[in-house]
């Protein structure tokens, strides 16, 4: 492991915490991690199995998240200030997002010309959005807090340096979703394989969503809704029926901007390559042929279907 010795130090200044161990649950705001949290708080076993040492939970904005998770994050903040457990949900406007990922739709409609998540293109929106903004967060409170460098994961060997163990980081994957786990042996970003540890709770205790979600009801929180952007190509045809009926502005907004890619592109690729959301097809005619298979479920059985889980599966 790379770690600074310089890092060491025989005392610790005025106004600085002592280095310790130091568990981070990456929250997702979604049912998963949501539940993962309130295990974390409400049964002393999780808590002493998985998160020795303190415990801190960070959340990153992605700029366009549905008006349910918009709503649940405040919930949560009220939750964990509540019980006096630490709780940030990092949005843009406290400087750890870059300026051209601020939101999903602002890296879509900046630019000389304008872009579109699609599900022809590599994802790199779960890293510019939630985990560059998780980690950059985490370096500064560690420097705030332990008096550790700031700036490009110095602060991480360092901390690491200090207390001679990887920082653990929590990720809230289900059971059914082991393949979303990074194998340790696959290629990542030096400073996560150096410095931290990544650790499946609710996989290693097999627990499903539909597990995290009877969990939730159980404790009496009220329910939550899978977490995912607005804009996000990953969507399934029926998240685009879902979305233009509860949500008609973000579906044509949504709309707006693929049409603004395809004109803007239309001149620089051959128009077999100038994919909008979904290959082949333009968000309208994905709606039409969605709308034909769901058109028929009720209210009550479409909001059933959404909560029961989506298919982004984001890998870290």
């Amino acid at each position: 492991m790379q770690t600074n010795p310089t890092a060491q130090r025989l005392f610790v200044p005025d106004g600085l915490r002592e280095p310790e161990p130091i568990t981070v649950l990456s929250h997702g705001k979604g049912q998963q991690s949501t539940a993962l949290g309130y295990m974390l708080h409400y049964e002393p076993w999780v808590r002493e199995r998985f998160a020795p040492g303190r415990l801190l939970t960070i959340s990153a904005d992605t700029g366009s998240e549905h008006k349910e998770t918009r709503e649940h994050v405040r919930y949560l903040e009220a939750f964990y200030t509540s019980v006096g457990e630490h709780w940030e949900h990092v949005t843009a406007d406290k400087g750890y997002h870059t300026e051209k990922w601020r939101s999903l739709e602002h890296f879509y409609s900046s630019g000389e010309r304008r872009r579109i998540g699609s599900k022809s293109f590599k994802r790199s929106c779960t890293w510019q959005l939630k985990l560059s903004p998780f980690y950059k967060r985490l370096e500064a409170l560690l420097a705030e807090e332990y008096g550790v460098s700031h700036g490009r994961k110095r602060g991480l060997y360092e901390y690491v340096a200090m207390t001679g163990r990887r920082i653990r980081v929590l990720i809230g994957f289900s059971a059914e979703e082991a393949e979303r786990r990074i194998d340790p042996d696959e290629k990542v970003r030096p400073f996560i394989r150096n410095c931290v540890e990544r650790v499946y709770p609710l996989d290693e205790l097999g627990m499903t969503r539909e597990d995290c979600r009877e969990y939730i009801r159980s404790k009496g929180h009220p329910a939550v809704a899978p977490s995912l952007c607005k804009f996000c190509p990953f969507k399934t045809p029926f998240d685009v029926y879902y979305q233009s009926v509860f949500e008609p502005e973000d579906y044509e907004r949504w709309v707006e901007m693929e049409a603004d890619k395809l004109f803007d592109w239309k001149d620089e690729l051959p128009q077999e390559k100038n994919h909008g959301v979904f290959p082949g097809k333009v968000l309208p005619q994905v709606l039409d042929e969605a709308r034909d298979e769901f058109g028929a479920m009720t209210a009550a059985k479409m909001h059933e279907r959404r909560m029961s889980g989506h298919g982004v599966a984001s890998r870290f």
